[in-house]
Order: structure tokens, then sequence, then C-alpha cells
């Protein structure tokens, strides 16, 4: 399973936790109410009708957790058009597991706490287990439906699959034959999916591998390089053997900055890779082109990529370079990506934030460029269940540079561990939950707003937020 599926799945599930958690603070808050005023200034210890109420509420808690894992990878299969594996299945069950002993633990903590203050004896941990086995079941029915169903069209997928289709696959790589980039690549056919992006990548110095280490080597290079490839077009496009050791791929409704970004993925990746018996690095160079972006003429895509391509080579190797086009501005990098006009660049700019501690008002904090832009920081800002708990403006904006990361520490006027204890309702134990991190900045004096989600760990104790890897 692809890491991009894993990443869009946890998110999901990590909303609908959140919303669940809400929702059990709601009721839990609501039912101890009502117990305390039908009490009055009564001390007696918990009844067994309240605390089977209670409990009730944690068990619907589990449940939802459960449903929402098994649920949040459905959907991120789904709108990536892919299919689970065997292997897939098995482990999405397997963490619908670890998230009910997870939650049961969580419960029974809580419960016992709770039974403790109110003068109540025991471990609850049991009974929990046992009440949350009928949600499992129920879960585990869904999951054997959908397993049934993704069997189904699997067999039906095989069996239509036509016997010109397997003729379009590469004798030895996993991508599709040159005649069936020749005619992906018609023009009436690219003009249907514009924006289109084409990429022409080829393994820089692989004559030497073959040279150097034999042709059995350098083939498993071949394949290792093509996997890749494959990979990281899957869903978006498709991936070609152009001819000897230059491999292609077409990606439909793709930018200038998407398929720039995509490129650097597979170049990044290619360069990590590691094959029994080549002892050398392994590099490619990639040339991009889109239309209409780079080219006015669908005709001349193919040649404006193999130019890029051309470039990316003179330039040293181990690049990406898109073509330009009339209306762009090329602009050339040491990272080895060409971007083209300025809200390409803009656009490509990726700015993350790790937390390295929070203590009390005082936060320290990397921020790291990810980008080819430098860039002029001018806001931090982190919210819980879109509750902003900081918000920073540094007084004297600091430039980060292209590819660095640069450190930040700033006091708060409030506690952000206190903030996020109050909105979790937790005061009494560690806890994990996620943040939604927003920083702005200036790029090409044009303002960029980046965001993205991280975990982190609240320590009530001593007062200690920090990142979760």
């Amino acid at each position: 399973m692809e890491q991009e599926v894993k990443k869009y799945a946890e998110s999901l599930y990590q909303r609908s936790l959140m919303e669940s958690a809400r929702t059990l603070n709601t009721e839990r808050v609501r039912a101890l109410s009502e117990m305390a005023a039908r009490r009055g200034n009564s001390n007696l210890p918990m009844g067994g009708s309240e605390l089977q109420l209670i409990m009730n509420l944690y068990i619907a808690h589990i449940d939802r957790c459960m449903h929402a894992k098994l649920q949040s990878y459905q959907t991120a299969l789904d709108e990536g058009q892919g299919s689970p594996s065997d292997q897939d299945l098995s482990q999405i069950l397997t963490e619908v597991k670890d998230t009910q002993k997870v939650q049961i633990q969580h419960a029974a903590h809580s419960l016992n706490d709770s039974m403790r203050t109110r003068g109540t004896t025991g471990d609850i941990t049991e009974s929990i287990t046992a009440a949350s086995g009928h949600g499992h079941d129920r879960v585990l029915g869904e999951w054997k439906v959908w397993r049934e169903r993704v069997n189904l069209n699997r067999n039906a997928l095989a069996r239509t699959q036509s016997s010109s289709e397997i003729e379009g696959l590469d004798d030895l790589l996993p991508l599709n034959r040159r005649k069936v980039f020749d005619d992906d690549a018609k023009p009436e056919k690219l003009t249907l999916h514009a924006p289109v992006a084409l990429m022409m990548i080829d393994l820089d110095l692989f004559k030497q591998i073959n040279d150097s280490f034999g042709h059995q080597v350098g083939d498993s290079v071949l394949i290792a390089c093509a996997e890749v490839v494959r990979s990281a077009v899957q869903c978006k496009g498709k991936a070609y053997r152009y001819g000897g050791e230059e491999l292609a791929a077409i990606l439909k409704n793709f930018s200038v900055a998407e398929a720039i970004a995509t490129a650097e993925r597979i170049r990044e990746q290619i360069s990590r890779l590691k094959v029994d018996g080549c002892s050398r690095q392994i590099t490619a160079s990639i040339g991009v082109a889109v239309f209409p972006d780079c080219s006015n003429s669908v005709e001349k895509l193919v040649e404006c990529a193999d130019k890029a391509l051309y470039e990316a080579k003179h330039q040293g190797r181990n690049r990406v370079i898109a073509a330009g086009g009339s209306n762009s501005t090329d602009v050339h990098t040491s990272a080895g990506t060409v971007l083209l006009r300025p809200e390409d660049r803009i656009a490509a700019v990726d700015l993350e934030l790790r937390i390295d501690q929070g203590m009390r008002q005082t936060f320290m904090a990397t921020v790291n460029n990810k980008s080819d832009e430098e860039v002029l920081l001018t806001k931090i800002k982190i919210a819980c269940h879109d509750v902003v708990v900081v918000e920073h403006e540094p007084r004297e904006q600091k430039s980060i540079a292209p590819r660095k990361p640069s450190a930040f520490s700033w006091s708060c006027n409030d506690d952000p561990c206190h903030k996020i204890r109050q909105i979790a309702g937790i005061w009494d134990r560690d806890f994990e939950t996620l943040v939604n991190v927003e920083l702005s900045a200036r790029v090409l004096g044009a303002l960029k707003i980046c965001k993205h989600a991280i975990k982190v760990k609240v320590e009530p104790n001593s007062y200690r937020i920090w990142q979760l890897p």
C-alpha cells in the first residue's frame, strides 16, 4: 500500500477520532452532571447502574473508533482508485484490532479514575473488553464484506483484461511498451486531458553500470527504477519504457508545479536506491513538459521534454528540468529543479514546522523550508479542534534560506498546554492529540500559506508539549 494512501487514511481517522472524543466528552459531562443533581449532597459510591451508563458511553466511542479506522482505509483507497492486496486487508484488520485495544486502555484508565474519585474500587478493564466485543464483531463483518467485494472485483478485472493489454507490457520492466506510449501520446488523446504533463526519465551513466557490474545487475537497476516510476504515477497517469534505459510518464490534468513535484520525488527515490551487486549511486535526469503551459503545441510536447532532459544532463545530471514556454522565466536551482513562472514557483513552496519543545508559555520550534525559494516567515499559528492555541508573529521577520531549517523561539500570553487540556477535557494524565499548523510567509512579494497537521504529546504535570515522530 502506498505511503500517500496510509497518510491520507490516518488523517481521516484522526479527524473522526477527534469528533468521537468530543462527543464522548460532551455526553460524559452531561451524564455526570445529571448524576450529581440526583445525588444532591450524598457521598455514596457510584452505583452499578450509574457505572454502566458511563461505561456505555465509552463502549460507543470504542465502536466509533474501530468503524472509523476501517472506513478511513476504504475511503482513501476508493478516492485513490486503488485496490488493496490480501496483505493490505490483513494489515487493516490488525490496525482495527489495535485501535480497539488502545481505546479500551484509555477507557479503562479514565473509568477507573472516575470510580476512585467517587469512592468505588475495582478494575473495569475486563468488563469494557467484553462489552466492546459486539462492536468488534460488527466491524469484522463489514471487513469481510469488503474483502469479498475486493476479491469479486479482482476476479472480474482478471477475466476482462484483454490480451492486447498484456501484450502492451514491456518484456523486462513493469511498464508499458513504446508502442503504447506512441498511441497514448497522439495529440487527439492528449488534448482531452489538458493540462497534461510528460516526463522523460533517463538513468545517468547507465552504460558504465552495465560495463562495471554486468548486464544482469544492469537489468536489476532498470527494474528497480521502473518500479519507482510506476509507483509514483500510479492512479495519476501511465508509465512507459521509451527505449533502453529511458523511461517516460504521461500525467493527465497535471499543472507544471504538480509535475515538477512528482518528478522531483522520482529523482530523489531513485537516488536512494540500493541494488545488490551495484556499488555506485544510481541517479536519473528528468525532463518535464506540460501542455499548454510549456508548449503551445501538443505535437511538440515530446520534443520539449527531450530538450529539458538534455539540459538536465548538460547541467550535471541527477536533476529535474522543466521546459519553458513563451511566457515563462526559467530559474535554475542548485537542487536540480527548474521552476518557471512566478506563480508556479510560489505554488511549489512548502514549509514544515516541528515543535522542539513547549514549556508553559515558552515555545521552541524549527521551520524547514523544503523549497528552492527564500521565504520570509510572518506568522506561526497552531490550532486544536479549530481553536487557536498558539499564534506568533515574529517582531523581526526572519528569512529562511532554500532547503534549510531555521530555529524560532517565543513566549505566549497564555499556556498552550492548558488550552489543549481544556479542549480535550483531559486533566489528569498524559495524552496524544493532533494539532493543525498554519505558516504564513512572503515569497517573491506574495503571501504564501502552508498548512499541515502534526501529532503532539501533552504532559499536564510538567506543562510540556512535544511533537511525536
